[in-house]
């Protein structure tokens, strides 16, 4: 059930990931994205991770049953999901299939098979052996002129998967030592050692506007005992002059400005009063000449009728 439900959630979540994996890995990608996938076809179909997964598949002594049965199970989870996609479905899972599908002009998914995460599974071991290439090189380099150059090899190529094991790629005790970076304390008691940050929010009392101000009054006040006779000089001519200045912001406006704002408005409303007064006449003038056409066919009607 485990595995169905993951394959069920991924074809949610992750379907155009896993279409597209699929298809690179099965030398197919050209048939979405055309002739430029081609050559990266090409190299999927050499390899052959297609060709291997069904021959893994197929062969009743690579797989365990209980193997089987969980990638079959993954694939039944996908297989529901693929089957309720669609507006009319009645037990649908989606109303539509992922954006890039559209784009690409892909109406359908075909069903997903085993082998597709066999596939997948072998496409993930290539990328992860990055080391394949230095291995290649290695044993080109050592068939070449009949094993002649096989002592320039480890020259040539120094490295290999058999020694990638010796390879450092964490810091051990001593090369913490040396760094100076080492410790007997572990990462969890550092952490628990901290003091926590208090940004205000739960330890004090939130403040009240009234409180809030009587603060900053205090703390104006306290700034202005604090300063000497020049800075409270300088303070008194700034706050004039900032006094001085909204006044002038709020000086009322001349009799002209007044009279011309007025002739202004009124201009409004007037134009307001005649477009209101041209659209009831409009509406007015309709009705009446409906009226006039409905009496006219009425009369024609009864002429019809007495003849």
């Amino acid at each position: 059930m485990a595995m169905y439900t993951q394959g069920f959630g991924h074809a949610q979540d992750r379907l155009w990931q896993m279409q597209k994996q699929r298809m690179l890995g099965s030398g197919r990608l050209s048939e979405m994205f055309g002739p430029k996938a081609v050559n990266m076809d090409k190299f999927q179909l050499t390899v052959g991770f297609r060709r291997v997964a069904t021959e893994t598949w197929n062969t009743p002594d690579m797989l365990e049953t209980e193997e089987r049965e969980l990638l079959q199970a993954y694939a039944d989870g996908v297989n529901d999901y693929l089957a309720g996609v669609g507006f009319f479905n009645s037990d649908h899972t989606a109303y539509l299939l992922p954006p890039e599908f559209h784009v690409l002009g892909i109406k359908e998914v075909e069903p997903w098979h085993p082998i597709d995460s066999l596939v997948i599974m072998r496409l993930m071991n290539f990328h992860l052996s990055y080391n394949w290439s230095q291995d290649l090189l290695r044993e080109i380099f050592g068939d070449l002129e009949d094993g002649a150059l096989k002592d320039l090899v480890e020259e040539l190529v120094p490295f290999n998967a058999e020694n990638s094991i010796n390879l450092k790629t964490i810091l051990d005790e001593d090369d913490m030592k040396q760094a100076g970076l080492y410790s007997e304390e572990t990462l969890m008691s550092r952490y628990k050692s901290k003091t926590p940050i208090d940004y205000g929010t739960t330890t004090q009392p939130k403040e009240t506007p009234r409180e809030r101000a009587a603060r900053l009054d205090k703390e104006q006040q306290a700034r202005l005992e604090a300063m000497t006779p020049e800075e409270q000089a300088m303070e008194d001519e700034f706050d004039s002059e900032m006094i001085d200045d909204s006044k002038d912001e709020i000086t009322p406006p001349k009799q002209e400005e007044e009279e011309d704002m007025n002739d202004m408005l009124a201009r409004i409303v007037e134009e307001d009063r005649l477009k209101a007064e041209a659209e009831d006449r409009s509406k007015q003038e309709a009705i009446e000449k409906e009226e006039r056409d409905r009496l006219e066919r009425e009369q024609h009607v009864e002429k019809a009728r007495l003849a």
